[in-house]
């Protein structure tokens, strides 16, 4: 199975990129029993402009992830688990600054080789969007696509004191 980038509409960004690094993870035959989902959502309206885009607000969610059939004696689960604690402490910026919940596994033996593994999420992340001539979200008289926007780093600073 190749994994297909979804829209922001979709699927939360953290919940894709997570679930294309766990394909790299297990095994090939695998990728097939592997599904993922939000779980309600919800909106916090909070616009903050910055600069060549805009965060409309933050979208807090539960990602579930599913691996149906998993055949655990060929493959510990405990790896899904450490390689899913690792990327969220490497990829989430925001987990401690909203102090989100900790991920919870599930694993319910399906047979003497396989089981059912669950993972549940707790993410919360920017909505973005970006001005558009041809957007289809309109906010405050103009037009907006979801996207994500660069941000510009200044590499030098200058303070002038003297007046």
């Amino acid at each position: 199975m190749s994994f297909e980038p979804k829209g922001q509409s979709e699927m939360g960004y953290l919940l894709q990129t997570l679930t294309a690094h766990i394909l790299t993870v297990i095994p090939k035959n695998c990728h097939s029993l592997l599904e993922s989902w939000m779980d309600g959502a919800e909106l916090q309206l909070t616009p903050k402009h910055q600069g060549l885009g805009v965060d409309l607000g933050m979208m807090e969610y539960e990602a579930v992830i599913s691996i149906e059939r998993f055949p655990f004696r060929e493959f510990e689960p405990a790896i899904v688990m450490a390689s899913v604690m690792a990327w969220l402490q490497s990829n989430d910026p925001y987990r401690e600054t909203y102090e989100l919940e900790d991920p919870r596994f599930k694993v319910e033996p399906e047979s003497d080789k396989t089981a059912n593994v669950e993972i549940d999420i707790q993410f919360i992340e920017p909505v973005t969007i970006v001005e558009e001539e041809e957007g289809v979200i309109h906010w405050h008289g103009k037009q907006y696509n979801l996207a994500e926007y660069e941000v510009w780093i200044a590499e030098r600073f200058t303070l002038d004191l003297k007046r």
